[in-house]
């Protein structure tokens, strides 16, 4: 059983059926961020593609004497590319802390928890702020469709 104290030099501690609870955390942390970092590699692939061949598919669409499909490749490729860098930093967090805990427990290092658990306070952190971000977009979107109904209303 481990003892670990805090800046306050209250200590607590972990005994092995919490190492377990680690143990198991770290290992799908770890399955998740090599998730994440494959999900990231396809979203890079996919704005390449996009950006190289949806210009070609319009122009040939537009040969055929059909319409083009109104869809600015540069600005969908920019999004994806948007997208990728957004998710960078919480899987990178979340293999850090998963990488860290299970050396931790293997070489029995308490410096290492700390480091753990700060890169899974970032992984936190980042999506909490994350989330706000996106709820404040969804109000606005909410209030401009408001706006444009009503407006729309009296024209």
């Amino acid at each position: 059983m481990e003892t670990l104290t805090t800046a306050e030099e209250k200590s607590f501690q972990i005994n092995e059926t919490t190492i377990g609870f680690l143990a198991e955390i770290a290992k799908w942390a770890k399955f998740l961020a090599v998730i994440g970092y494959i999900f990231i590699g396809f979203m890079v692939i996919v704005s390449i593609i996009v950006g190289l061949f949806l210009p070609s598919l319009n122009n040939e669409i537009l040969a055929n004497g059909g319409s083009a499909t109104g869809v600015n490749s540069t600005l969908l490729t920019s999004i994806y590319l948007i997208m990728a860098a957004i998710y960078v930093y919480p899987v990178y967090a979340l293999y850090s802390f998963a990488s860290g805990t299970q050396k931790l427990i293997k070489n029995n290092d308490e410096n290492g928890l700390e480091n753990s658990f700060k890169k899974l306070k970032g992984f936190f952190k980042y999506f909490g702020i994350l989330t706000i971000v996106a709820l404040a977009f969804y109000v606005l979107i909410i209030i401009a469709a408001i706006f444009a109904g009503v407006a729309s209303a009296f024209l």
